[in-house]
């Protein structure tokens, strides 16, 4: 897909992708692999890691160039090519998540720090050609649908106080979230998207979301969210699903079989992934964002 390229040293292609899904795990892997060959982005942020991730995953994604990556457990992590980015991870133990929530300059929320720890990855990113130019890259993994709405959203605003101090530790001024939120980011964290301050962009919905009974799937669930100061520092924009018909190189030679939206009228297909990859547009300078905030 000619879309992925970057088109500038500034302009970086990125995506977030849970990775669960029902099928056999060494098809979901090579799946996982060939989307991750196919978009090519700078930074993937993932959730619901597969077992043999790096030897099965990553290191047969393609000629794409290199990753490295932060990972915590299975339930988050962040990959950066490295002809783009150095990184630096920021493992989130229990002791460095502690000096962080010790500062006297925070306002923390009251939420269970070791529920925010389990559920994220970090590392901060700085470009290769600019090295004034760095962030804060994050994969989440919201809680689940047993969790009441309230508690998710809790949960949420304390992860973004909780970045901010980060943040400020780190000297970076910028934070890009992508993850699987398991919460409508359209509207389901407004209050807080507003009182923090954060971008978050809406896309087209994906054909299986459209078909969906009302209330049987969280909307806008996998996606980006950012802050950054001063405004414009960083942008994603052109967010949107990363279609069925975009994917070019399957497991066994048929796309139609191999990747496959949940949809209430298909039968057929091994719908391997819950989710669809979500991608996006990172830019170092603004431009005119397409969704809502």
């Amino acid at each position: 897909m000619s879309e992925c390229a970057s088109p500038s040293w500034s302009d970086f292609r990125i995506m977030t992708i849970n990775m669960n899904g029902p099928g056999k795990a060494d098809d979901r892997r090579k799946l996982v692999s060939n989307i991750m060959t196919t978009v090519s982005a700078s930074v993937i942020f993932c959730q619901e890691i597969p077992g043999k991730f790096q030897e099965e995953v990553v290191a047969k994604c393609g000629p794409i160039g290199n990753y490295q990556l932060v990972q915590t457990e299975k339930e988050a992590a962040v990959l950066w090519r490295t002809e783009d980015f150095d990184g630096d991870p920021l493992h989130t133990t229990e002791t460095w998540i502690s000096a962080i929530k010790d500062s006297p300059q925070r306002e923390w929320s009251d939420v269970d720090m070791s529920e925010v720890r389990s559920r994220v990855a970090m590392v901060k990113l700085q470009t290769q050609k600019r090295a004034d130019l760095s962030f804060l890259a994050v994969s989440w993994h919201g809680p689940h649908r047993a969790v009441k709405k309230d508690k998710k959203i809790e949960t949420f605003r304390g992860l973004i106080c909780f970045l901010r101090e980060v943040c400020k530790k780190t000297k970076v001024s910028s934070c890009i979230i992508g993850g699987d939120f398991n919460l409508d980011t359209s509207k389901g964290i407004g209050d807080v998207v507003s009182k923090e301050k954060l971008f978050v962009e809406v896309y087209e919905l994906p054909a299986r979301y459209q078909e969906a009974k009302k209330g049987k799937d969280i909307l806008y669930k996998d996606n980006f969210v950012f802050f950054t100061d001063p405004v414009g520092y960083i942008t994603v924009s052109s967010v949107g699903a990363f279609k069925s018909e975009d994917f070019s190189d399957s497991i066994d030679g048929d796309q139609e079989e191999t990747y496959r939206p949940k949809a209430s009228n298909n039968t057929k297909g091994k719908n391997l992934l819950d989710h669809d990859p979500i991608t996006g547009k990172l830019s170092f300078k603004p431009v005119e964002q397409t969704g809502k905030f």
